[in-house]
């Protein structure tokens, strides 16, 4: 899952393709809703095949919601001529923290997540490094939202080159100054030279 295909591929067909599964998807959902709710109703009580079909019926959304916005931040940076403007740099920050409060607002209401801080770190200016246990891409995704809406920080990520094969993820982290990395030797030392990240953590301009 490493192996990607080119960027020109990602975007002119994964990406129209990801969107296409995901309005067929969402066209069908409230079938597959009203079938998890039958089989909670009878197998699971607590009705977790029903909220997990809910939440991804509301990912899908995003997805497509996010495709659609990311291609026209697009053309409205010149057809990308001025991606990397600092104005644009801070409406995609901006929008990558409207899409983590949205799916933190899913995450909460169909699995009850709660977030608590136990002996929060001092809020101090300049850039910090985050450190944390990973416990799979949801953990990952609550802990960046946290840095984001919580702290209000621009976070610079460092994340795995399969995640690209998400057209929001591939789209949005590319845009911005994070890194994607494969799990291959050979390429740790580019790695650590690499200059995506700007060596400077989190930022602290909101």
């Amino acid at each position: 899952m490493d192996r990607l295909p080119p960027k020109i591929v990602r975007r002119l067909i994964l990406a129209p393709l990801v969107m296409a599964i995901c309005l067929v998807m969402m066209a069908v959902s409230p079938v597959f809703l009203l079938l998890t709710m039958a089989y909670g109703l009878v197998l699971d009580r607590k009705l977790r095949a029903a909220r997990v079909a809910a939440f991804a019926t509301v990912y899908m959304f995003y997805e497509v919601v996010s495709i659609v916005a990311l291609f026209g931040l697009w053309i409205a940076s010149g057809f990308g001529m001025t991606i990397r403007s600092e104005r644009m740099q801070r409406i995609h920050f901006g929008y990558q923290r409207w899409w983590l409060k949205r799916i933190s607002r899913a995450a909460g209401r169909f699995f009850k997540l709660r977030i608590e801080i136990e002996d929060p770190p001092a809020r101090r200016e300049g850039p910090v490094l985050v450190f944390s246990r990973h416990a799979g891409p949801g953990n990952s995704i609550m802990l960046v939202g946290t840095i984001m809406i919580a702290y209000r920080r621009l976070p610079r990520i460092v994340s795995l080159a399969k995640l690209q094969w998400d057209p929001f993820f591939d789209i949005i982290g590319n845009r911005l100054p994070n890194r994607f990395i494969r799990h291959d030797p050979s390429e740790r030392d580019r790695s650590l030279d690499a200059h995506h990240c700007g060596g400077k953590g989190t930022s602290t301009r909101p």
